[in-house]
């Protein structure tokens, strides 16, 4: 059994963790960092140890991490030269958490995203086609590989706000035909 089979969260810290070096990330004076759903290592080495600024973002709620009330959108919490995202496993989960990072992120600025093979982290390219820019792989370590993207300084095809991801369907319920 591989690592990412018996315990994936401590496989995709190591991955990126082993991988920061190759990605020649700017020193932390020079640049904010924003990491989302990011394991504890890689937030303990990039904020207390390489001295980043920034924060990090709660994709999803569990008793460890509550969603705020409020959660913030982009712009309320400051704008961020990079971004770290762990591969979600829902193909909407990845699309909306890539287009909303955009919003965070200051032009030219890249979201790293990493995971498993097992994942679906070769898929991402593939899944992220709607953002229109080019993805590409910067690691590969131990059935697992880190991909980059940068964001473009045109954004006509993010979808930054929440209100840009409402669905709406039409149900029939007792008799009668309800928007959704």
């Amino acid at each position: 059994m591989t690592l990412w089979r018996d315990d994936p969260d401590r496989a995709a810290d190591a991955l990126i963790l082993s991988s920061l070096d190759e990605l020649g990330l700017p020193s932390g004076d020079a640049t904010a960092l924003v990491t989302v759903d990011a394991g504890p290592g890689l937030r303990r080495t990039l904020f207390d140890e390489r001295g980043f600024k920034g924060t990090a973002i709660v994709r999803r709620a569990d008793v460890e991490n509550p969603i705020p009330r409020n959660n913030p959108t982009p712009g309320e919490i400051g704008t961020f030269t990079l971004a770290f995202l762990r591969v979600p496993k829902s193909k909407a989960e990845l699309e909306f958490t890539a287009h909303r990072l955009m919003g965070w992120l200051a032009p030219d600025s890249r979201i790293y995203i990493y995971g498993g093979n097992d994942e679906g982290i070769r898929s991402v390219p593939k899944r992220l086609a709607s953002l229109g820019v080019a993805i590409e792989t910067v690691a590969v370590h131990s059935h697992g590989r880190v991909l980059t993207l940068t964001r473009p300084v045109d954004l006509t095809r993010v979808k930054i706000q929440d209100i840009d991801w409402r669905i709406t369907k039409d149900v029939e319920f007792a008799g009668a035909r309800h928007v959704w």
